[in-house]
């Protein structure tokens, strides 16, 4: 279950400090697609020192989507 910092309406807006209970909001989220994002490099160099180092850094990446999201029949 994924966790919600802010629900919204036309009408009222919850705001969670820093996250909104379980209690409150149900999301149901769909994995449409798990990929890991385009190459980032970080480089070190040193001129005259023969000091150079390279790091490829490449992070996990979820595509959702949201299906539904309930808020407790109490607060409505």
């Amino acid at each position: 279950m994924p966790s919600v910092l802010l629900v919204g309406a036309d009408n009222f807006t919850l705001l969670g400090k820093p996250l909104l209970g379980k209690d409150l909001v149900r999301v149901e989220a769909t994995v449409i697609e798990k990929t890991e994002s385009w190459p980032k490099i970080n480089m070190k160099f040193q001129r005259r020192k023969n000091y150079r180092k390279k790091k490829v850094i490449v992070n996990p990446q979820t595509v959702l989507r949201v299906n539904t999201i309930e808020i407790a029949p109490c607060l409505c």
